[in-house]
């Protein structure tokens, strides 16, 4: 016999009360557990626009990217030493 119910807050709540006796072994699906659903097709689009073009020296803007790394590397370790939470790598 099924039941169905809806999963909520770690329990599965029924419909209706199932015919089942107390401390009766039971298995637990999601309906739909068999179907192979196509993962969802995502487009990356910027959320900035360009607002102009690099009129520096040739090498300086990686420069300048890897300093703002290092600074961020620096920052997550010293969070992490602090005990913070989780951060990611």
């Amino acid at each position: 016999m099924t039941y169905r119910g809806e999963f909520k807050n770690g329990v599965v709540v029924f419909r209706k009360r199932p015919r089942i006796q107390e401390g009766a072994a039971v298995r637990v699906a999601p309906v739909g557990s068999g179907d192979k659903k196509r993962p969802r097709e995502t487009r990356r689009i910027s959320a900035f626009r360009p607002v102009g073009t690099w009129d520096g020296p040739p090498g300086e803007l990686e420069r300048l990217l890897a300093v703002v790394q290092q600074m961020r590397e620096s920052d997550l370790t010293l969070e992490r030493t602090r005990g913070h939470g989780k951060i990611p790598a």
